[in-house]
């Protein structure tokens, strides 16, 4: 996670897995994209989430490093696959939504 310009106020990268079969083997493509936190949003490659609808934010470590981010939404449950500490960034929006 870094800081970076006025408007974001941290980022984490999170990974997008695609499989699919091609000549009959299953394959993966791993995709890197960065969620941004600004002050009224967290923005990711498809979408962007108003913190006003963000109920909650949580984490769920896996054995091998990654986990899961989940954000908690007016509009259900989305979750990240993360690879870094995501304290920082839970602290900052935990932060924002308590306002």
């Amino acid at each position: 996670m870094r800081k970076t310009s006025h408007n974001t106020l941290f980022t984490i990268q999170y990974t997008v897995v695609h499989r699919f079969i091609q000549n009959f083997v299953q394959k993966q493509e791993n995709y890197n994209y960065t969620l941004e936190l600004t002050e009224t949003t967290i923005i990711s490659n498809k979408r962007s989430f108003k913190l006003d609808n963000l109920f909650d934010i949580s984490y769920k470590p896996f054995t091998n490093g990654q986990g899961f981010l989940y954000l908690h939404t007016n509009e259900g449950l989305f979750s990240f696959v993360i690879s870094s500490d995501p304290t920082q960034f839970i602290k900052a929006c935990r932060a924002l939504i308590s306002h």
